[in-house]
């Protein structure tokens, strides 16, 4: 099994095809029952050439400049790259731009169990890809 490294010397196991086909398919039901019930999903990945592309298949969405205004009445959003500015937002400043508590899809080992706990502690969903020990965060948090 590949493993990544991060800077911080924390080794991140590669998922499997197998893992990625399962999670995508979790990703991909989930979507298809959002949208049908009216829900709004946003995408928040880099915006090259790959993620303009990306961002406009998944979400079926335009591209805009302010994340506030993106984020404004979302109900998931799903974290896709690991992109600087993007692991500096507070979950607290996430559940205020959307002014609700949305589901959190985390896509690419973007989060960590601190900011993941955090989301659970603010009442929000978390779910990721190559994160399932989710369920045992869920568990120490106190209720």
């Amino acid at each position: 099994m590949s493993i990544s490294v991060a800077p911080d010397g924390t080794e991140y196991s590669f998922p499997t095809p197998e893992d990625d086909k399962q999670e995508f398919e979790i990703l991909k039901t989930l979507s298809e029952r959002e949208r049908k019930s009216g829900r709004k999903i946003v995408v928040v990945q880099g915006m090259g050439f790959v993620g303009s592309v990306m961002a406009a298949v998944v979400a079926d969405m335009r591209i805009e400049k302010d994340l506030s205004k993106t984020l404004f009445d979302a109900e998931i959003v799903v974290f896709a790259v690991g992109h600087k500015p993007y692991k500096a937002l507070a979950p607290e400043d996430i559940v205020q731009m959307c002014g609700r508590k949305p589901l959190i899809v985390d896509c690419s080992n973007f989060l960590t169990d601190e900011k993941i706990m955090k989301y659970i502690e603010l009442g929000c969903n978390v779910i990721g890809v190559g994160k399932g020990h989710i369920k045992n965060l869920k568990k120490n948090i106190k209720k």
